[in-house]
Formats: structure tokens, C-alpha cells, sequence
């Protein structure tokens, strides 16, 4: 849900204001974090949501702790610890946004937290999607469409699946 928080606190603060655009996302390969399928299948609602945006979403592949995002990672881990050790432990929230402000070039706030009341529900898993793939896009809403490269015009799979879990994106 942390994400979803995040995408939707994007929208709302940054995108509205873009011309009908391609939006190129960027994330590291990791498998538990990004590629799973409820993100995937959110991201598949959110196309058909916002048709004026093309969501691009691109993975750079798993450098073991080398890659871009591990870096910018490890320079937000080197703020929180200069943080604590010249003021003190981190409790809070905004302890952390001011430590990782502290960062040249990082952008840091707050997203809104997105809490649906009812019963987890229930999501099939889209077989495979995660480790082979490096680019998706989605043509409509509950398709996901992977590419092995993030250069490849052509899909190599497509699933279909329900999004009516983010029903609450048309409220």
C-alpha cells in the first residue's frame, strides 16, 4: 500500500501539470519489491485511469548491490547515520524526511497513507512476470504486457487479470 500511496501523491502533486506524455519509470530489478503483482496490476488500473500518460515502467537488472538505486540507497543510509550520530536516533517521520533532505539532489517528503477498509484481497499471481523482464507497459486496464529488454518494441508476454481491487481509482 506504501506504494500506491506514493504513485498516487506523484500524480496529484507532479503530473497534472505535464502535457499528454510517455512517463519513463525507473527501478532497480528486485523482484519482492516492485515486480510483484499487485504493483504490476496497479499500474495497469493507473494506465487506464490517467490514458493521457503512457507509463513506461523499466528495471534495471539485479547488480547485487552495485546498481544506481543501491547507491542512491546507500547515500540515504550514510544521512540517516550522520543524523543520529551529530543529533539523535530517528523516532519519527519527519526526523527522517529532514535526515534524507540533507542529501544533494534528493527530493524527499511525505506520501499520503492509503488505507482501504475491508478485507485483504484476494491476487492472483501473474506466473513468471517477475525475473525475465525488464520493461512493462499496459494497453488496458488489468493487462500487463512484459518486454525482455527495455529497448524491445515487442512483447514477449501478456497476462490478464482483475483490477477491480482499485476501483477506488475512479472515485
Amino acid at each position: 500500500m506504501f506504494v500506491i500511496g506514493v504513485w498516487l501523491a506523484l500524480v496529484r502533486e507532479q503530473f497534472f501539470s505535464l502535457p499528454s506524455t510517455p512517463v519513463l519509470i525507473w527501478s532497480d530489478g528486485g523482484c519482492k519489491h516492485f515486480k510483484l503483482t499487485p504493483n504490476l496490476l496497479f499500474m495497469s488500473a493507473y494506465q487506464a485511469r490517467y490514458p493521457q500518460w503512457r507509463f513506461i515502467y523499466n528495471f534495471f537488472p539485479s547488480y547485487h548491490r552495485d546498481s544506481i538505486c543501491d547507491g542512491l540507497t546507500a547515500q540515504g543510509k550514510s544521512a540517516m547515520k550522520r543524523w543520529e550520530k551529530d543529533w539523535s536516533l530517528i523516532f519519527t517521520h519527519h526526523q527522517l524526511v529532514e535526515a534524507l533532505s540533507s542529501v544533494w539532489g534528493f527530493n524527499v517528503s511525505l506520501a499520503d497513507v492509503v488505507v482501504r477498509p475491508g478485507p485483504k484481497p484476494h491476487i492472483t499471481t501473474l506466473p513468471g512476470c517477475c525475473k525475465w523482464y525488464y520493461k512493462y507497459l499496459f494497453p488496458q486496464a488489468g493487462v500487463v504486457s512484459a518486454f525482455e529488454a527495455s529497448e524491445d518494441l515487442e512483447n514477449k508476454k501478456t497476462w490478464e487479470k482483475s483490477v477491480e481491487m482499485f476501483s477506488f481509482l475512479w472515485q
